[in-house]
Order: structure tokens, then sequence, then C-alpha cells
């Protein structure tokens, strides 16, 4: 059976060109950040998400979804004759929580590659990397370095004590 937060997500991207509403599942009414990842043939082809939200979880699928199939400047949008083509990945989020020590080794040692996800901050630049991005063989370093360049910082910022460290976890739902 699909999850509920899946079914969403995919009545939401199908009602783009259909115009037909999602039907919104009972529960799901406490804010809670999430992702919505659309793959087509195992490649990524949109993800979008909010970290925070004072939205309802329900909601905040529907607008994630909306655009990670329109909005990601990575990627054209979506059409029509690709929804056959893609899978659709929802990962609900932890509230992040700040790694409070400025020494890089301790930095390193509160992530865990493949189980946490990881926030990166400095002035108005920030890159997030949700925890399934990172495999077995990751190290804590290299998965903060590629965290640093999609926030557009130097891959070793992590290290220097005016860059923000957070951690999260995710549930992740996937069809």
């Amino acid at each position: 059976m699909t999850h509920p937060l899946i079914e969403l997500a995919r009545q939401t991207i199908e009602g783009l060109f259909s115009q037909k509403q999602a039907t919104m599942p009972t529960g799901y009414d406490e804010p809670q950040g999430c992702f919505v990842t659309i793959n087509k043939n195992n490649e990524l082809r949109g993800c979008i998400g909010y970290v925070t939200t004072d939205k309802p979880l329900k909601e905040t699928v529907v607008e994630a979804a909306k655009a990670a199939a329109k909005n990601d400047p990575r990627f054209p949008p979506l059409s029509k004759e690709e929804l056959r083509d893609i899978t659709i990945e929802v990962s609900v989020l932890s509230r992040p929580k700040k790694i409070l020590s400025e020494d890089p080794a301790k930095r390193q040692q509160a992530f865990t590659p493949g189980e946490t996800g990881l926030i990166v901050q400095r002035g108005w630049l920030s890159g997030l990397l949700l925890p399934q991005v990172f495999d077995e063989n990751t190290t804590a370093q290299e998965a903060l370095d590629m965290t640093c360049k999609k926030a557009g910082l130097l891959r070793n910022a992590w290290k220097e004590p005016s860059t923000s460290i957070y951690t999260f976890t995710a549930t992740v739902h996937e069809e």
C-alpha cells in the first residue's frame, strides 16, 4: 500500500496537468518540514522542500510537490508526458539541531553519513543535503565538503567558526 504522503504528492503533481485537486489525507496536521524528490529513470528530476514551516505537513507536501515539479531551477518544468516515468519520494524532516562545537573534529563526529542530513550556512549562503544522498562509503568530512560546495562555499568552509552546521534526520517514504 502506498503511503498517504506519497499519494498526496503524486496526486498534486498529476493535478498540475489535469486541474484535479489532490485528496488531503487525514492527520499530518502538525507543522513539519519535508522535501519532495522526483526521479525519472533513477535520475534526479526535481527536489524542493522546506526545512521548517508553520503549515501542517500535508500542506507542506503539496507545496513542495508543486515546486519540485515546476520550480526546481536545475531542471525545466516537468511535462505531462514524463508522469509515467517518474517516481516520488517524500522525506519528512526532524527539527534541525545546531552543532555547537567550533572544533572541526567534533563537528565531524556530530554527523553520521546515511543517518543524518546536513545544513551548512554562512551569511546568506546555505546548502542542504538529505541523509539518503550519502552512502555507507561517504566519510563525514566528504559529506561536509559536499554540503559546503552546494552552498557555494569553499569545500572546507565547515571548519570555520563563522559557518553554522545543523544536522537532522528524515523519515523517507518512496514509491
